[in-house]
């Protein structure tokens, strides 16, 4: 661990103080283990696969272990022991009883009531002080050198069984995972870190994917308010050469732009915020990784290596499932009619091809024609219309014109061959 760590990385979101007993969800957020108790009894929700809380910082939602007791973190853990959260501390291992200019003065236990170092004399001398004398002290030597193995007090944990992944000591090794593959925690630190160093490049490259796609989504949203801005001028000045009946008409079409809009720009934003939240999520796992390569120690590394692949699991699966093309068009403009309708025209707000017109024949004898034509949107049903003709010996072919209030006028022209041709805003779309 280094002396890296910011006062509000050391701190629970919930209780806002240090770290107590510091234990982390599946998102990779951390919090003292009596927050996440609290949190579990006050908010939990029963589910079919258990019970669940969502957490307060991403709100992700995680089943609640049966045993109710989330990873530890251990690198958060020796954070708090080690190095000084409060104003009031020192922001060196030096002592905080003795002289700035005295030589040996440096800290080998740091006091977790008075929150700073204390060098070997006034070590003593806080063992001995009334007031002092009940303070707990760390050690530094010991906190550096490792976890403490439960079984044997005195052996520091320094031997990684990836059959059990577990730390254990050596004495453990021998005894209960003599036949299993184990290595020292020291010589395959160096390789985890290097896997994490892939996942962070790997997580990186997710990011790349989600910060175009918030692009690409806002670019949408810029041509759609900059061609909402021209339909609006554009019915404006169409409103100024026509008679005073058509006014009320015209402030229609333009609370009609600006519905629809309004409409797509939700759309349009609540993609924009799903895919800026994801993001959220893949940089923060970005970031805990990287303290742990910069601040962990091998045997942390290890302890937690099986969060940092189902953290980078998930949100692969985040990301995967994202909708980074843009789900909504910046189609809006206006189509005037050419007569004398006080309905001076209609506003369009979706964008036709080919493929969102479907043609169904309904009945077709000698002298009788009835078709559907049905305009399909991004958000469901446009419009539709049936067209009936009954044709007469002298006609070899027939054209037919239908108004829709949602995209104007729908034009269908019968050849003689049978072939039906459909014209949408004088476009041939089918």
């Amino acid at each position: 661990a280094t002396e890296h760590s910011s006062q509000k990385e050391l701190e629970c979101a919930i209780c806002c103080s240090q770290f107590v007993s510091p234990r982390f969800l599946p998102c990779l957020h951390t919090f003292c283990s009596s927050c996440l108790t609290q949190l579990c009894h006050n908010n939990k929700t029963s589910t079919k696969t258990g019970n669940i809380i969502t957490c307060p910082l991403c709100r992700q939602e995680t089943v609640i272990p049966e045993q109710g007791l989330f990873p530890i973190n251990f690198i958060a853990e020796s954070f708090s022991q080690l190095f000084p959260v409060s104003k009031k501390e020192t922001t060196t291992s030096r002592c905080i009883e003795c002289d700035e200019n005295e030589e040996d003065n440096m800290g080998i236990a740091r006091c977790k009531e008075c929150k700073g170092y204390l060098c070997g004399v006034h070590t003593e001398a806080h063992k001995k002080t009334k007031r002092t004398k009940n303070h707990e002290l760390l050690l530094v030597e010991k906190l550096k050198s490792g976890k403490l193995c439960n079984v044997h007090p005195k052996e520091a944990m320094t031997v990684f069984c990836f059959t059990c992944n577990t730390l254990s000591c050596r004495d453990c090794i021998i005894k209960t995972h003599r036949d299993h593959h184990y290595e020292f925690v020291e010589e395959i630190a160096s390789k985890e870190k290097n896997l994490l160093r892939d996942r962070i490049i790997r997580l990186e490259q997710m990011a790349t994917k989600l910060k175009v796609a918030i692009e690409e989504v806002q670019k949408t949203k810029n041509s759609l308010n900059n061609n909402s801005k021209t339909a609006k001028e554009v019915i404006e000045e169409h409103a100024k050469q026509l008679i005073n009946q058509i006014n009320q008409s015209k402030n229609q079409l333009q609370a009609e732009v600006e519905r629809e809009t309004q409409v797509k720009q939700r759309v349009l934003q609540n993609q924009q915020d799903k895919i800026r939240k994801t993001l959220v999520t893949v940089k923060k796992s970005m970031e805990f990784i990287q303290m742990a390569i910069e601040a962990g120690e091998g045997m942390e590394i290890m302890q937690m290596k099986n969060q940092f692949e189902a953290q980078e699991h998930h949100v692969k699966q985040m990301v995967e499932k994202e909708q980074l093309q843009t789900i909504e068009d910046d189609a809006m403009e206006f189509l005037q009619h050419k007569n004398t309708d006080p309905q001076i025209g209609v506003v369009v707000a979706q964008s036709m091809t080919a493929a969102d017109v479907e043609i169904i024949v309904r009945q077709r004898k000698e002298k009788k024609l009835v078709v559907d034509v049905r305009i399909i949107g991004r958000r469901g049903d446009v419009g539709r219309v049936q067209v009936e003709w009954k044709g007469k010996n002298s006609q070899k072919t027939m054209r037919i014109e239908r108004k829709n209030a949602r995209i104007g006028t729908i034009e269908m022209v019968v050849e003689e061959d049978g072939m039906i041709h459909v014209r949408i805003k004088n476009e041939h779309v089918k």
